[in-house]
């Protein structure tokens, strides 16, 4: 028997295969964003998690369609890992003094508040219980 999936399960899942295949696809089209030209290693672990990130989620994202408690937690830290980079790149913004009102609203709205929201779904009791196995006695009663 199988179990029933949450539409807020589909929505991540679909929605996490879709900005994985768009970085992806980023990724690709930006020459050298494998290969750093600089020796700066800040940089270049920025570099290897934006390249690794995308696969990360496609995986997160397929597997969270699946029901796999793994692909949940997994989608719950690349979440956090979002949400440290979009919050990091704000403070260089604000920083820099080159902030403005709208730009900030549509940057957490897209880098910041999707995550949060993925963070808080993924964590409710009932949406937990949907990710562990069912036993075999449960399945037969």
């Amino acid at each position: 028997m199988e179990r029933e999936k949450a539409i807020g399960v589909y929505i991540f899942g679909i929605c996490g295969i879709l900005a994985s295949l768009g970085l992806l696809v980023f990724i690709v089209r930006s020459p050298g964003s494998l290969l750093p030209k600089t020796g700066n290693i800040f940089l270049i672990l920025i570099n290897i998690v934006f390249d690794i990130l995308p696969l990360a989620g496609l995986a997160a994202a397929i597997g969270v369609l699946l029901l796999k408690n793994w692909a949940r937690i997994l989608f719950i830290v690349i979440s956090i890992i979002m949400i440290s980079m979009g919050l990091f790149a704000f403070s260089i913004v604000l920083l820099s003094g080159k902030a403005n009102l709208i730009g900030f609203i549509k940057g957490m709205s897209v880098s910041v508040i999707p995550f949060v929201a993925a963070i808080v779904y993924f964590c409710r009791p009932k949406i937990k219980a949907l990710f562990k196995p069912h036993s075999l006695k449960d399945a037969n009663a």
